[in-house]
Order: C-alpha cells, then structure tokens, then sequence
C-alpha cells in the first residue's frame, strides 16, 4: 500500500474543518438478503454535503444494492440511515427525494420526442393554481439548472436531437430540479467518450463546490482518483476498506477490490497470422451515417474501430448485423458476395453482434443463463418441433465452464448476474451458433476491471481458433493493448488506419477528436 494513502476514522470523517458535526448522510450496519445472497453484510457507509465519495468494487461486490437502499428502491433487513445525526426511513424513491436525495442512474431515462425542460421536470412539474401545469416557470426553472451546471442547452429542443453527453446533463438536472442536497451518480460516464468526460468532470467539481454531497460509482478508476475526496471499496458485500484520496494509485484500489495483487493478462497473441481475408467492405454506403468503407477484416484478427459519437463507427457496425443495412456497395465473406439485409442473413452468415446495451439489446435479463444461452440455436435444439431442454442445458453448462461464468442457478433470472457475468453470456449466446465473425460495441461498458481482463483474453483466445473479431470501444488504452490494427471514423468516413507498430494514443486522440 502507498504510504500516503491514509484510511479514514469514522469519527474524524464526520467533522468539518471547524471541528463540528458536518451535514452527513449515512448508512450504519446495513444488510440485506435475497434469496440465496447475501447481498449487504454489516455496511456502513456515509457521503458529506461538499465532497465526492467514490463508490468502488468489482461487479457483485454491493454497490448498486446499497444504492438503492439510498435511494429507496429497496429495503433493508437490518440497520439504519442517518442524516445530520437523526434516524431516517426511506423506504420509497419519493420518501429518497423528500430527504433529499437524488439518483442520477446508468441508463438514461428520458423521453426523446419530449423537450429537455419537460425531461427535466417529469414527474414533478410546476403546476398553477388551477392545476395545470405551468410551463414558463417550468422553461424558467430548467434555464436556471443548466445554469447551475454551466451547460448551454437551450430549454425547448427535443431531446431526440441532442446528443449522449447532453442526455447525461439532462438527467443531472432532472435530480437538481428536486432540490437534493446528495446526488448519487452510477456510472455517469459509462456511454460518454473521453472528450466529454472531461465536461462532466467540470460539471461534478461545480455540484462540489456549490455543497452538492456526492457519490459517484465508477469502472474507470482513473477517474475516481481523479474527482474524488474520498474512496470506499467494496467487496462481497462488505466495506473492505475506506481511503482518502491522497497519493493514491490504480492498483491500490484494484488490490483491495479483489483482495491480492491483480497481474493484468496479455491479451494480444504476437505470434498469430494474419493473413486470409474473412470479410472485405468495398464502398459500403448509408449517407449521412457513413460514406464510401472501404475495410478488410483478416480470419483471427482483433480489428479495433474508435471515433467521437456519432462518427459512424456503430451505424457501420449495425450494417454489418443487417439492423438497418447499407443502401450501396459491396460485402464479401470468404470473396463471395453475400447480402446483409436484416439480422437472420447476418447470423446465417456466420455472423454475431454483442451490442453495447446488453440489458436492453443483447439479453432477456427475465429469462435465465440457460435460456439466453440457447436463444440464437433454437432451431438447432428442436426437432419435429418438439425443443429439447436437455440438449440446452447441456451446451449452455459447457459455455459456462469455458467462459468462467460466474453463476449460483442457471435456471434463476439473468439479472441476478454481475454486469460482467452477463456479458460473458451475451458472447456465450454466440459461441453456441460457431459463429466465425463476432462484432463487439463497447465489450467493457460497466464491468470492474477483473471481469475487463477476462473479457479481453476471452476474445483473444477466440482469435487463436480463427474467429474474426471487430470491437468498437471509446476506451483507447484497451483497443491498443489487445488488436492487431485500429481504424479511425470521422463524419461518416474511415481517416486513419494505425498497424499494431505504429499504435501512439496521442496521435490516434488527435486523429478522433481532429473535427472537433
């Protein structure tokens, strides 16, 4: 351990700099059961008014179920919530927001064909004497939190027509508009590229030092050192250890999320060739989404593909899965010609797509890892229309054991699972199909940095038996660590293309960001 890191006292914790009692929000000796899990065990966990407490721990460690025990969206067994000192019950999201608390969670929650001062105040708009709901103190009001965030947006343009990084500000003042004195933001940054990351950071610091009390739950270690006063790890289930963020390093918290020393993987194989060409674009087109690509991915190649958002790198991708095909050009698989007109031609093609919103696009989180498992065979699994439960069952525990997924029941519902166990699945549905090209969008979004590694060896070890792999990911440092080349979209159009000898994440930054 660092010798400047210095773990915090509960009770030195509490006191501002004039010795007295801060304004605190606190859980004390929290748990909470589900069936079969222990999910929280004896926690306590507190968040001053004018900080940022970073919440930390490898998927399934407790940080989202002491969330919603802060937020209301679950009760506990045992324990208390304090604030100023005084015992409290919340037991609704509403009871969360009359304490004032707020939530700003993961997954947007907006309406797109709505305008962002109605986003902002759904739920709980201004309403005139008669009832109805007043729309210019509502306009008013929402110009005055994106004032407090220092975000320029203008109050009646529709949601639709903006982009992810104002989403997050939407929802940011969604919480404001209720007045919170604690803010807990999970995973803000998760869909948002470095470029404007580095807004919401100015944004988080503003909330700070306007006395906003802060928890802020992050993959991205870097950033939690980065913004944060202080740091709390989790680890099944149990606080493991509580820091202040002097001096520290990544791998002090990494060690102390998964309890010994992390020896990160090489998940590049240096001594593959590549050489047959598995797929090969020629003037693909679909304006304004993307123009004129012109790609080859080789058999057993990791091909990266990184851009600002909305530089076409997911629209190509989609294509490719026949979601919304290109209206022009040529693809070719194996050098025949081949037509990718909706997803069924893809998959019969040989061909899987793991999107980057795995709970939403990618799974049936209601169904269990048996099912999901088995979901892109089931025509391989019935016969005479009669579906065989064994044969799923049989096939879906041979992917476990060969992914290393981490499941109590596989007959349980898939939400049950850790954020990195359900992307293990998301990829186990398609090596149950033999797929030979798998196209990754964001393969890490939201997983600790434990299941990162297993995910990125998973994938080279699927090149090593010849599948062709093309992942998109705003994450730079892992494209470089793990593919053989990188691409680089602008406005539609692939500019860049780096070799493996030639990776420098200056220049690509530069080459992503040149328009901007």
């Amino acid at each position: 351990m660092n010798a400047s890191s210095i773990e915090t006292d509960q009770n030195v914790s509490d006191l501002n700099s004039e010795g007295s009692l801060s304004k605190v929000l606190k859980v004390q000796n929290i748990t909470k059961r589900y069936p079969g899990v222990l999910a929280l065990d004896d926690v306590s966990f507190d968040v001053q008014r004018g900080e940022v407490h970073a919440l930390v721990g490898q998927n399934g460690a407790g940080k989202s179920t002491l969330m919603s025990v802060l937020s209301g969206s679950q009760r506990v067994d045992s324990g208390e919530i304090l604030l100023d000192g005084n015992s409290i019950k919340i037991t609704t999201p509403l009871s969360a927001r009359n304490h004032g608390i707020a939530i700003v969670h993961q997954e947007f929650a907006l309406c797109p064909n709505m305008s962002v001062a109605e986003n902002v105040f759904i739920g709980n708009e201004p309403t005139v004497a008669s009832g109805l709901v007043d729309f210019k103190r509502m306009r008013v009001e929402t110009i005055d939190l994106l004032a407090q965030v220092q975000v320029d947006i203008h109050p009646d343009v529709l949601v639709e027509t903006l982009g992810v990084s104002e989403w997050q500000v939407i929802e940011i003042c969604k919480a404001l508009s209720s007045k919170p004195k604690f803010i807990i933001m999970d995973e803000p940054t998760a869909a948002l590229n470095d470029h404007r990351v580095k807004d919401l950071m100015d944004v988080i610091r503003h909330l700070r030092d306007a006395g906003h009390g802060i928890v802020y739950i992050s993959h991205k270690l870097s950033e939690v050192l980065e913004i944060s006063d202080r740091i709390t790890v989790m680890r099944d289930g149990k606080v493991s250890k509580n820091f202040v963020n002097k001096g520290l390093i990544e791998s002090d918290l990494v060690n102390q999320m998964i309890g010994g020393t992390f020896v990160k993987p090489d998940n590049h194989n240096s001594n593959k060739k590549i050489d047959q060409v598995k797929l090969e674009l020629t003037g693909v087109n679909d304006p304004p989404r993307f123009c004129n690509v012109n790609l080859r991915l080789h058999r057993g190649e990791i091909l990266g593909l990184t851009g600002m958002l909305g530089s076409g790198c997911e629209d190509l991708v989609r294509a490719l899965f026949g979601i919304k095909p290109a209206t022009s050009g040529e693809i070719k698989l194996d050098g025949k010609l081949i037509q990718l007109k909706k997803p069924e031609e893809a998959v019969r093609h040989g061909i899987g797509y793991i999107p980057a919103d795995r709970k939403k696009e990618g799974l049936v989180l209601s169904l269990s890892t048996y099912d999901n498992t088995g979901m892109s065979i089931i025509d391989r699994l019935s016969h005479l229309g009669l579906f065989s439960y064994a044969r799923q069952k049989n096939l879906a525990n041979i992917l476990i054991e060969k992914l290393n997924i981490k499941v109590s029941n596989p007959k349980a519902p898939l939400k049950n699972l850790s954020g990195g166990n359900q992307q293990k699945v998301s990829i186990a549905k398609w090596l149950a199909r033999e797929c030979k090209i798998l196209l990754f969008e964001e393969p890490t979004r939201g997983v600790d940095v434990n299941a990162k590694a297993q995910i990125w060896q998973l994938i080279n070890d699927l090149t090593k038996e010849g599948v062709s792999v093309m992942v998109i990911s705003s994450e730079l440092p892992e494209l470089m660590e793990a593919c053989d080349r990188i691409l680089v979209m602008r406005r539609g159009r692939i500019v860049e293309q780096f070799a493996r000898n030639d990776f420098d994440e200056a220049k690509i930054s530069m080459c992503v960001v040149a328009d901007t």
